[in-house]
């Protein structure tokens, strides 16, 4: 796949599925086989199980948005620095609504294989996040 489809298939991920809160896009989007890992170290998640987690975010953050820093195309891979902000408005990861704003930047690296997503590796900070909202001594 050219650099150019690369590019697109990533944008893609940002424009509808984080800021247009759309888990059905991953259909599109995602190879069958898709994983995402993290960082730090928490075992590979599935389109599914995306799409679950990802959705419980969205009713957490409903105005949550994300703004591409940074995007890097080589060969197959795309690395992508990104910023977010959103307002806690719903239960996050046990906390529940605070109404406190939240902003953070976090990256992602993809691999792309026929045309989808294969595997995203993902370092987010979510102790930021949960000293953002109170759940953590900051």
């Amino acid at each position: 796949m050219s650099t150019d489809v690369n590019n697109a298939l990533v944008r893609r991920w940002y424009d509808e599925f984080i800021n247009g809160h759309d888990v059905d896009v991953l259909d599109a989007l995602l190879a069958p086989d898709f994983v995402s890992h993290f960082l730090s170290g928490e075992t590979g998640r599935s389109r599914d199980e995306l799409k679950q987690i990802d959705g419980a975010m969205y009713a957490a953050f409903p105005d949550l948005r994300v703004a591409v820093e940074d995007m890097v195309v080589e060969g197959d891979r795309v690395a992508v620095r990104y910023s977010s902000q959103g307002t806690h408005g719903g239960n996050a990861l046990g906390v529940p609504a605070t109404g406190k704003a939240i902003a953070g930047t976090s990256m992602d690296i993809f691999r792309i294989a026929d045309g989808k997503i294969a595997e995203r590796w993902a370092e987010l900070d979510f102790t930021g996040l949960l000293r953002q909202i109170g759940a953590l001594p900051g």
